[in-house]
């Protein structure tokens, strides 16, 4: 899914929902969650690149 042709209030939306989906399903605080996120901000939905998210960390 290519987050760009998605207007602001449904991105907004998708990140609010992804980062509760994440929240909820995964155990063992922050560091636990951050394949989680690579694999779905970098991979899915390329909103990110592997190295900002490194750099974000």
């Amino acid at each position: 899914m290519n987050t760009g042709e998605l207007s602001l209030p449904k991105r907004l939306w998708l990140l609010f929902y992804t980062f509760a989906k994440i929240a909820a399903l995964v155990l063992g605080g922050g560091l636990a969650m951050l394949p989680v996120i690579e694999e779905t901000f970098v991979n899915r939905y390329k909103i990110v690149t592997k190295d900002e998210l490194l750099d974000m960390v």
